[in-house]
């Protein structure tokens, strides 16, 4: 591949990189809805699909019964006429593994178990001493259910499966991925192309506090040089070489009991496995996945609160590296899910979002899961975990802009070869943090590095192996950075990867100025620096000038070959217009300016809001805007001689969905 074959894909990338959106089937199923929808998502630049069964569904409407697989079908065969595939999701609503409570409940015996700290709980007695009993017996753990009275401390909630009981596990599949195989095989690997699975927990949704167990694991530790007594420290939050035990052991039991069964089904059956684990900073579990992934919700990471503080910053990087580490072509996060404003959660503005995919974009994400996309918001559904990040956004018109940039985040991210050359072990539950947010600030590349991997004998020949601890020597790692801004930028990430032959760094702006340097980059070609949101590029040599606004994502190609014919950059000039508002609802305001073009320059105007911005030339919609400054090339659209210049200024969606109104418009 050459850099200029490397544009045109980016141009154009196939339909397999779009954005994934969970599309919460959460009402009662027509098809003539469901076709509209879907006929919407194509629309849009959304080739993809994961049908979400989700709370709200009439309480006739049964999980897995045949009116269920009836309307899959229909799905499914629309998705086909429509080129778009499916992901199937393996559960009713979550945590994976009880096929909706169907297993609890025709095998009580089969219910979730733990591991409890109780004087008086009945069941198998593990070890008595001074601190209390430890006791192993059913957890009472919940899934969320699919029907009103079945979520979380309500009365008919479902009961979870015992996920570390290979009994369990084969019902699960049975139930589950067998029924969609008896139902919809003949779309096998061709429209149905894997199974997501969500969050599986040993214990599942649990009241009282308890931990992961499973029959015979007392003596486990014992025979691996653990002591039973120890585990007391679990309840208080303490480690000791039998808690780190206790974790192995459980982890490796997930593994081989859950993930590998249903990974070894779904690569039987023509599909991958894709989704994520329990917790932001699980490990092994990820070496399950074909596709493995992570989950970016309750705004863990924000621009408020920054990319690198606390265990959930390690969100988009383990997957990433761990792909690398297994020959995956591709890892995912879920992400938007319960990612609006702390004090208003339908109040998401498109500037967060662009926000969350330059974080997971930068740290390597190759597929992006959108929580979610609701099929209906009538009554309490638009408060389940809002906000509806699909069409009932008041900016859907303009979606192409985000799943195009998704698009090409994602190719360019996918089968891609790191150029760290330094590493940072890692284990389950036990990954550093703060250790490597230096690493982050200064464009340090490095990969996280797991225990298993090097256990394993399978890790990679690196110049560095750190420990979370060890001293870094900074000053090396400073000079041998292939890629060196002039100035101390401790808000710009960097990605330095081989795609094929290609040399690719990409680069984005966390934070919410503006930041211009010069770069150099430790290069003998050409460099061409690519807009990952507008698709445009222009060629600079290995010393040049950036200048990287607030959610600003490039990629800076090398051209070895001299492949890409020169091309400048723009010279723009920006303008600011004296607009006047002419009108205004709850969702919209609109604004009216006159610009005399006498074609001297190529102005750009700016202007400040809060959400998006749609630019009308003469009467023409010509362009749409997200985030400040929001800047409109208006020398692409206007004639010379007097223009009209009219702007939409569209409102937070929790202005039509939320209790809250959010103040809105031109910031004059």
């Amino acid at each position: 591949m050459t850099a200029k074959e490397l544009i045109k894909n980016l141009n154009s990338p196939d339909s397999e990189y779009s954005l994934i959106p969970f599309w919460f089937l959460n009402d009662e199923l027509t098809e003539s809805k469901i076709e509209y929808q879907l006929a919407q998502f194509k629309s849009k630049g959304i080739d993809m699909v994961i049908p979400h069964a989700r709370i709200g569904l009439p309480d006739d409407f049964i999980y897995l019964s045949d009116e269920f697989f009836d309307k899959m079908r229909f799905i499914v065969e629309r998705c086909k006429a429509h080129d778009m595939k499916v992901i199937l999701y393996d559960e009713g609503m979550y945590p994976s593994g009880a096929a909706g409570g169907l297993i609890a409940k025709n095998h009580p015996e089969l219910k979730a178990k733990g591991l409890f700290l109780s004087k008086d709980k009945q069941g198998d007695v593990i070890f008595e001493g001074e601190k209390g009993r430890l006791v192993y017996t059913y957890s009472q753990g919940r899934i969320r259910g699919l029907h009103y009275g079945e979520d979380d401390g309500e009365e008919n909630q479902p009961f979870a499966a015992d996920i570390l009981n290979p009994d369990a596990v084969d019902l699960f599949i049975e139930y589950t991925h067998k029924a969609y195989y008896n139902n919809l095989k003949e779309y096998f690997g061709s429209t149905i192309i894997g199974f997501f699975t969500d969050e599986p927990s040993p214990v599942g949704r649990c009241r009282e506090k308890c931990f992961a167990w499973y029959e015979n694991l007392e003596s486990e530790l014992v025979q691996n040089g653990g002591k039973v007594e120890d585990l007391f420290a679990l309840f208080d939050g303490q480690k000791n070489k039998t808690t780190e035990l206790y974790i192995k052991l459980i982890r490796a039991r997930e593994v081989n009991v859950f993930y590998k069964k249903l990974k070894d089904w779904c690569n039987a059956h023509g599909l991958f496995l894709c989704g994520h684990s329990e917790k932001s900073d699980d490990v092994s579990q990820l070496l399950s996945f074909d596709v493995p992934g992570q989950d970016l919700v309750f705004r863990f990471v924000a621009p408020d609160t920054g990319d690198t503080v606390g265990v959930n910053s390690v969100l988009g990087k383990i997957p990433a590296d761990i792909a690398e580490y297994t020959g995956a072509k591709r890892n995912m996060c879920e992400v938007l899910g319960v990612c609006g404003k702390q004090d208003n959660q339908w109040d998401l503005p498109p500037s967060d979002i662009k926000w969350f995919l330059d974080y997971l974009a930068v740290r390597g994400t190759s597929a992006f899961v959108f929580h979610a996309f609701y099929y209906s918001l009538d009554g309490k559904r638009k408060d389940e975990r809002p906000p509806d990040v699909g069409m009932n956004t008041l900016w859907w018109e303009d979606y192409r802009y985000f799943s195009d940039y998704v698009k090409r985040v994602s190719y360019l991210n996918s089968g891609i070869k790191s150029t760290a050359s330094t590493a940072v072990t890692c284990k389950d539950n036990d990954v550093p943090v703060e250790y490597v947010k230096p690493f982050y600030e200064n464009q340090i590349e490095f990969r996280y590095l797991p225990q298993f991997v090097m256990d394993n004998g399978n890790a990679p020949n690196f110049k560095r192996v750190l420990n979370d601890g060890d001293e870094v020597p900074f000053d090396a790692l400073l000079e041998e950075r292939a890629l060196k801004f002039n100035n101390f930028q401790p808000n710009v990430r960097i990605n330095h990867f081989k795609k094929q032959s290609v040399e690719v760094y990409m680069i984005a702006n966390v934070g919410d100025e503006k930041v211009v340097d010069s770069v150099t980059v430790d290069c003998d070609g050409k460099v061409v620096v690519y807009d990952l949101w507008t698709g445009e590029y222009y060629t600079e040599n290995s010393r040049l000038n950036l200048c990287l606004a607030p959610r600003a994502c490039i990629a800076l190609i090398i051209d070895d070959f001299n492949s890409i014919e020169d091309k400048e950059c723009a010279s723009v000039t920006e303008i600011v217009l004296e607009f006047e508002e002419v009108s205004q609802s709850s969702t919209v305001k609109r604004y009216r300016a006159e610009y005399v073009y006498d074609g001297a320059v190529n102005p750009v105007a700016i202007i400040e809001a809060d959400e998006t911005v749609r630019w009308y030339v003469n009467g023409k919609k010509v362009y749409a805007t997200f985030f400040n400054k929001h800047a409109c090339p208006l020398y692409k659209f206007i004639s010379k001689g007097k223009n009209v210049v009219e702007i939409e200024v569209v409102a937070s969606a929790s202005n039509l969905y939320g209790d809250k109104k959010v103040d809105f418009g031109l910031k004059i």
